[in-house]
């Protein structure tokens, strides 16, 4: 079983899609995105989600709280992404993919909260860039020298 619909957030459209395609070479079924906060907002309310990536800054649209306490609420898991490693009191406890991220580090991640919900393909072993125009995400051929532990929370 794979996950069938994750809800990725996040306002720079180069990020989105590598993120993106990392799910769906995953094994996601679907990945539905949004940049505005009330676009995000309204899918979360209208469509049945099995997680989510959150980028915590979303531009002139503002943070990503408001979506993540609303996930919180409707009891879908979720992910930091950022370019920045605080977050907000009452969230410390959510894993945060600090960018420039692997697309192990996504995977692990996602796999980290969604353990009860499924299983995400593990098959993420490419060794190219996913779009070389991004510097936010990178392969893993990239990160062979890193560790395969879970992705930490800025609670340190």
């Amino acid at each position: 079983m794979h996950l069938n619909r994750l809800l990725v957030v996040e306002d720079e459209a180069l990020i989105m899609l590598d993120i993106e395609a990392i799910l769906l070479d995953a094994g996601v079924g679907e990945v539905v995105t949004a940049t505005p906060v009330g676009e995000a907002l309204r899918l979360v309310d209208s469509v049945s989600l099995d997680g989510a990536v959150l980028d915590l800054r979303l531009g002139r649209s503002g943070w990503s709280y408001e979506v993540a306490a609303r996930l919180q609420q409707n009891d879908v898991p979720f992910v930091f992404s950022s370019g920045t490693a605080e977050v907000a009191e009452g969230f410390c406890h959510v894993p945060l993919l600090v960018k420039p991220f692997f697309a192990e580090q996504l995977i692990a991640g996602l796999l980290q909260v969604t353990a009860d919900r499924g299983e995400i393909a593990a098959d993420v072993t490419r060794q190219k860039p996913l779009h070389a125009t991004s510097r936010y995400t990178k392969t893993l051929s990239d990160a062979r020298g890193g560790n395969d532990e879970t992705i930490p929370t800025s609670c340190g």
